[in-house]
């Protein structure tokens, strides 16, 4: 079973009242990259890293599953070709 560390407010939706949830331990998580190619050579990479998990407390999605509410940052990194950085042509 998850470890609930602490209950509180969440916003579902902007000018939604918060609504109660509770704070899910993440206990295993598996974050790829998104690879991009563009055009110039240049190699964007980016992934998504969740930072916290709510659960609302009485609200399902359409499919009846718990209404979960991310709090995630997105890591980004770029590779670009030596002619395209600042002082290399």
């Amino acid at each position: 079973m998850a470890d609930i560390r602490r209950k509180g407010k969440v916003s579902i939706g902007p000018g939604q009242p918060p609504k109660d949830a509770e704070l899910i331990d993440i206990s295993k998580a598996e974050e790829r990259w998104s690879i991009y190619e563009l055009d110039d050579g240049t190699q964007v990479r980016s992934r998504p890293t969740v930072i916290e998990a709510w659960r609302v407390i009485d609200e399902y999605d359409a499919e009846g599953n718990p209404l979960y509410i991310m709090k995630a940052q997105v890591i980004t990194s770029i590779i670009a070709p030596e002619n395209l950085k600042r002082g290399k042509k």
